[in-house]
């Protein structure tokens, strides 16, 4: 079995409905307890790409925010494993994505566990990204008293 049925076998166990995507060959999109993921795979290559974009903005003019932000990526990609959070700008806004490439074999014991594993590493990235913000913002304010 290829990785691309492999890994939409597990999502269809789960009873997560996949949808592939009209304008990226080899993309599919799902929802994860509420966040909107997508994969890239195919059948001949052993690992899987998930993203998890667009799900925090900032506006681009609060410099203060966007410092903040891109700060708290970089901390968090240092002090959390598992996933990649990085920023882009779209016009007038900061948006944080994360994604993550993870191998995906039959081989893998417990391939369940582990597939649900590496979703379940994308809500947590959320949660890493807050803390860190929040860390940031309490350095910040008691640089200011």
């Amino acid at each position: 079995m290829g990785t691309k049925d492999l890994c939409l076998r597990l999502l269809k166990n789960m009873n997560i409905e996949v949808h592939e995507a009209d304008d990226m060959e080899n993309t599919y999109y799902f929802e994860y307890y509420g966040e909107h993921l997508s994969v890239r795979m195919n059948n001949k290559a052993k690992f899987i790409v998930l993203y998890d974009t667009f799900w925090k903005k900032y506006p681009a003019g609060n410099l203060e925010m966007v410092f903040l932000a891109r700060n708290a990526v970089n901390r968090a990609n240092i002090a959390y494993n598992g996933f990649k959070l990085f920023y882009t700008f779209v016009k007038d806004t900061m948006w944080i994505h994360c994604n993550t490439c993870e191998l995906l074999i039959p081989e893998i014991p417990g391939l369940e566990d582990y597939f649900k594993g590496i979703l379940e590493s994308f809500l947590y990235s959320h949660k890493a990204f807050d803390d860190v913000m929040f860390e940031l913002m309490e350095e910040e304010g008691k640089k200011g008293q």
